[in-house]
């Protein structure tokens, strides 16, 4: 089952700035997840569909099942325990 993770955010947040970072090397680190970064201010639509409503907010998906939400910046440690949760090893 493929394991995505959907970081929203924007790109005057200074948080979510942050957390790209943490997101890049969560990549190096599980590089078969699949990364979706999405503008709130470019894509409202999916936005709301998401019930997003603080930035940054990372949405971890296992197939299209959605397994964990984190609302605010986060740790490295904080994504690696979301992705076990998708059964990710």
């Amino acid at each position: 089952m493929s394991i995505t993770l959907a970081k929203f955010g924007a790109h005057w947040c200074q948080a979510c700035l942050v957390m790209d970072s943490i997101i890049d090397e969560f990549k190096e680190n599980y590089p078969d997840v699949h990364i979706v970064r999405v503008d709130v201010d470019e894509s409202p639509e999916i936005t709301a569909k998401r019930r997003v409503t603080k930035i940054p907010t990372v949405i971890f998906f296992a197939g299209y099942k959605t397994v964990d939400r984190i609302n605010s910046s986060c740790s490295l440690e904080r994504l690696e325990e979301a992705y076990e949760k998708c059964g990710g090893e």
